[in-house]
């Protein structure tokens, strides 16, 4: 069995230690890749220098996030990986074991992505998106049983963002890779529709923590600022064919003349940053 990591870096030196050093320390052998998406800070000297069992890919330009990791997916494909494990630079594991998340493919053969819990930067509270995925709605049973039943091995999730999805390489195969339309957020939201039509299941491991170390504000968080999520759910919308290009454009053209008149000027401009943004993402449609 051969398990490998994928890091898609990016000025993330302050992380070096605790992500790598977390890799490391697993309990199972584990060969880590990173991706280097042109960082400008000392993210390449500290590992060169501190973690040299890390192989290093220099693109030689920034691919994004979802492509970022294909380059290192296919890499760790080409040399035989049965698993691999897609970190963030921005987290680092906190409790329990990287076996554990192997082992518990055994428990259904539906699995495709097995994910720890995912703690915000305190170690104390729920990351801040990861909360939103264990409602009952989408993780059924997990919370309850925290107060009740007891804790079962595996709960069956509707999504779960990717800063810590362990993968078989056997599903990929199948599914293929990231959407290269999407630079940095949705491309693990269109993957989970994908791969769930092709008879695969998301599920959370309750003993095995992660911390990612990100912000916790919404206002603070990229993603969360205006217009960030219309641009991926719209992008998603033309992956799947649920919606055309045409009317795409009519719905970013509502949303810009809706904060015109309300004299939003500032929300305005993002939307028309975020139009512009995906325009130059349909070359790879």
């Amino acid at each position: 069995m051969k398990v490998y990591c994928i890091v898609v870096t990016y000025n993330g030196e302050q992380w070096v230690d605790k992500c790598f050093g977390s890799l490391r320390a697993v309990d199972i052998p584990l060969k880590t890749i990173v991706v280097d998406n042109g960082s400008t800070d000392g993210t390449i000297r500290a590992l060169e220098s501190r973690f040299p069992e890390v192989e290093i890919i220099k693109p030689g330009k920034n691919l994004g996030f979802g492509m970022g990791n294909a380059a290192g997916v296919q890499k760790a494909m080409d040399e035989g990986a049965d698993f691999v494990f897609l970190f963030n630079q921005d987290a680092y594991l906190l409790k329990g074991s990287l076996s554990e998340l192997i082992k518990a493919f055994d428990l259904d053969k539906q699995a495709g992505i097995i994910s720890p819990i995912h703690l915000a930067g305190d170690e104390r509270n729920l990351d801040f998106g990861f909360y939103r995925y264990l409602n009952p709605a989408s993780t059924s049973f997990l919370l309850g049983d925290i107060f009740s039943n007891g804790l079962k091995p595996l709960y069956q999730s509707k999504f779960i963002n990717a800063a810590a999805w362990v993968m078989k390489t056997s599903m990929i195969k199948q599914i293929g890779f990231f959407h290269p339309v999407f630079d940095h957020y949705g491309e693990d939201m269109e993957y989970a529709s994908r791969m769930e039509k092709n008879g695969y299941k998301i599920f959370v491991c309750p003993s095995v923590c992660i911390v990612h170390d990100r912000p916790q504000n919404r206002t603070t968080n990229v993603y969360h600022q205006y217009g960030q999520d219309f641009q991926r759910r719209m992008l998603q919308a033309l992956v799947e064919k649920t919606l055309t290009y045409k009317e795409v454009n009519v719905r970013f053209l509502k949303l810009f003349i809706f904060n015109i008149v309300t004299l939003h000027a500032g929300k305005a401009m993002m939307v028309y940053r975020n139009w512009r943004k995906l325009n130059q993402r349909m070359k790879f449609l």
